[in-house]
């Protein structure tokens, strides 16, 4: 009984050692960038993101009972933009009240790389007249924003390549959700024109996609999902995480999880090496909490993709993590991460986790950040570049926004990425319709990676495990 009770306190103590250190601390005193009570905004202020360096400026939603809003704040010049691109129409345009609420819906992704005349472009998806949602692109100050879809269905969820040539996003023209690329975007921009663009379905299946996330390597080409999979003799779909092959227009899909009795979603790749994928699991048998999990993926001989051996291919960073309405964000040199726990009645305590501590089960590694959380106790949502920290406070009836300098061991200064995913050379040409490989015996056990290429366009392409998939029951 005795062995027992230890064994439960030393695990606590490894998942949670509140007390252990405080890794991260605030330097001087927070600034107030902006707040519902000063400024005419209404409703609770979210997804406070910083733009791409050198840009001083950060991105917000405001979301009301009625409304949804897409703002830009420039911090040095303190100039709030409203973003509200005005869509040709024979009767309504989105500036008119009518419309309002449905003017924005939350999707925004900024291209890190600059145009030619040195401006830095997003993306963003509004309503339109005709009733659906469409992607628009556009710099900060410009009136004509360009539209890039105006298909009848739904397109949302826009993610702009690291290269900047091409923007990913999930469309449900072709059934519940594929995913679509547009490539040539540089060229686009150049002339103001969406002639050059060229738009390529990626996947093509009967279930759902979401969740796009580019590798931070520009010359890796892959995309993580989570795509929604109905196994044999289960009633109950579930999300598992995927990661694609853009160079190949997606037809080399790699699964990263397997299992059919756990949603995986929210894939978030390591910006410093682009090999580690952190993503959520929640079990869908019990009633269990939300956990952050890590896996690490490289090329083998053969140009394939497969996991790492960690604790299987697989291991847990963090239970209990907080997903809404961001889950995770790396700190700077990638060392690290910070994350919310999912318990209100504490008002969402934050941690850093410092990743290479915990995998080699080292004291130490998650660390409480109690000069943040216990100075600000309403933390809603949080972003960070370097060592600023954006973050948005609900302080009573109004939403603040806060930036602060942080400091400490878990953020590291930065550096060049030392980016581990860079696109193989293939050693051999693939020229069957289908290639699966070869399997490897490791200590954790029989490891087995597969690839499959699909055929044409209409050919639904299932992927397989790459990593040793869980016992099922």
């Amino acid at each position: 009984m005795r062995r027992k009770v230890l064994t439960i306190f030393f695990t606590l103590c490894m998942l949670y050692p509140l007390a252990a250190q405080e890794r991260l601390k605030i330097q001087g005193e927070p600034i107030k960038l902006l707040s519902t009570e000063t400024i005419a905004l209404s409703g609770t202020i979210l997804q406070p993101r910083f733009a791409p360096p050198p840009l001083q400026m950060i991105s917000f939603v405001t979301v009301g009972k009625e409304s949804r809003f897409l703002y830009l704040y420039d911090i040095s010049g303190k100039k709030l933009i409203h973003v509200k691109p005005e869509v040709p129409s024979p009767n309504v345009t989105l500036m008119d009240t009518s419309l309002k609420h449905v003017a924005y819906t939350g999707d925004l992704s900024w291209r890190i790389v600059p145009d030619n005349e040195g401006k830095y472009w997003f993306a963003f998806v509004t309503h339109t007249p005709d009733g659906g949602k469409d992607i628009f692109i556009g710099y900060p100050g410009i009136e004509d924003y360009i539209r890039l879809t105006t298909h009848t269905k739904d397109d949302y969820a826009p993610a702009w390549s690291p290269d900047g040539d091409a923007l990913a996003f999930i469309s449900l023209r072709s059934g519940n959700g594929d995913i679509y690329v547009i490539r040539n975007l540089k060229k686009v921009i150049e002339l103001r024109d969406i002639k050059p663009a060229k738009r390529v379905q990626l996947t093509n299946s009967i279930g759902e996609e979401r969740d796009i996330a580019w590798n931070p390597d520009p010359k890796a080409h892959l995309i993580a999902y989570s795509r929604r999979v109905q196994y044999p003799g289960r009633v109950l779909a579930t999300f598992q995480i995927q990661v694609l092959d853009e160079k190949r227009d997606g037809k080399y899909i790699y699964a990263v999880t397997d299992d059919p009795l756990t949603h995986y979603s929210m894939p978030r790749w390591d910006p410093h090496t682009g090999s580690r994928l952190l993503y959520v699991g929640q079990s869908i048998v019990r009633e269990l909490k939300p956990v952050l999990y890590l896996s690490e993926l490289e090329w083998d001989a053969d140009g394939k993709l497969k996991n790492k051996v960690l604790e299987g291919y697989k291991t847990i960073i963090f239970k209990n993590i907080k997903t809404e309405p961001a889950p995770v964000v790396w700190l700077s040199g990638g060392k690290a991460i910070l994350c919310q726990e999912n318990r209100p009645e504490q008002n969402f305590p934050l941690y850093s986790i410092d990743l290479s501590r915990w995998l080699n089960k080292q004291e130490g590694a998650v660390s409480y950040f109690k000069d943040l959380h216990s100075r600000f106790p309403f933390i809603v949502d949080f972003d960070i570049r370097k060592n600023n920290l954006v973050f948005t406070s609900q302080e009573g009836e109004f939403s603040t926004i806060y930036l602060a300098q942080i400091y400490g061991e878990d953020i590291e200064p930065y550096e060049k990425p030392e980016f581990a995913l860079s696109h193989p050379t293939m050693k051999r040409a693939f020229s069957t319709a289908y290639i699966i490989g070869g399997g490897a015996v490791v200590a954790a056990g029989a490891i087995t990676y597969f690839l499959l290429q699909g055929g044409e366009e209409q050919v639904t392409r299932i992927p397989v495990p790459i990593g040793r998939p869980p016992s099922m029951p």
